[in-house]
């Protein structure tokens, strides 16, 4: 298993226009979550982000970016890998 670094940056500035922001531009941490409201496994992690805002507290900046197409994308995708491998399967290759 390869470890990835984090590039330390975001694709591009937090913006009030394009994001959903809780709390103050002056935290000293900001977290980004990349999302999409239709899938199941963003909404399970709100939980887990929420506690870590209650932890935080106005020490830490809130963002969301909602991925339309590419969160969508992915999601169909990894809702038709079970078909595909099922297919695959029942045609006696192996992947």
């Amino acid at each position: 298993m390869t470890h990835l670094e984090p590039p330390g940056r975001l694709d591009r500035p937090v913006d009030g226009r394009l994001d959903h922001i809780l709390g103050d531009a002056s935290a000293e941490i900001t977290l980004v979550e990349y999302g999409s409201y239709v899938c199941s496994h963003c909404r399970a992690a709100n939980e887990e982000i929420a506690r870590v805002r209650s932890h935080l507290g106005d020490r830490l900046r809130y963002v969301f970016r909602h991925l339309r197409y590419q969160a969508a994308r992915l999601h169909g995708e990894l809702q038709n890998w079970p078909r595909a491998l099922i297919a695959t399967r029942n045609s006696g290759k192996s992947t």
